[in-house]
């Protein structure tokens, strides 16, 4: 792993919203939001931040985080329509094994989007207060 973990859950909740997956986006968010302790993956961030972040008005923290919120969206709208314009900054803040990382966070989120989405997996009980970042 060449990016941060961190970083690398926010552009995963972003790839799950804008794929349309309520599944996964509801897991990712929900990660986001706990509080990590006792050995457990959290983050503690804000439901503010988290509305910020899938919704695209959160400001990164720096030209590289920018970047990859940007190829994220891209990537996950349609990966054939990623502009040149974005490849060439994502090669100025990013080496070619971040942004081979990155092209396969994008690729896994489709991946594991699809095989939720196409099996209708039901969103646990518990996590049906996070499905709200996805237009079901």
């Amino acid at each position: 792993s060449t990016l941060d973990p961190l970083l690398k859950r926010k552009l995963a909740a972003v790839a799950c919203a804008t794929n349309g997956c309520a599944y996964c986006t509801a897991h990712s968010c929900s990660v986001l939001k706990r509080p990590g302790e006792l050995g457990a993956e959290g983050w503690a961030l804000s439901e503010q931040e988290l509305q910020g972040i899938i919704a695209g008005t959160h400001q990164p923290a720096d030209e590289t985080e920018r970047v990859c919120f940007d190829y994220i969206r891209a990537a996950s709208e349609d990966a054939s329509s990623v502009p040149d314009e974005l490849l060439t900054r994502l090669a100025q803040h990013l080496s070619p094994a971040q942004i081979t990382e990155l092209a396969c966070v994008a690729g896994f989120w489709k991946f594991y989007n699809t095989v939720h989405d196409s099996l209708h997996i039901p969103v646990e009980s518990a996590l049906l207060g996070d499905t709200g970042y996805v237009d079901l």
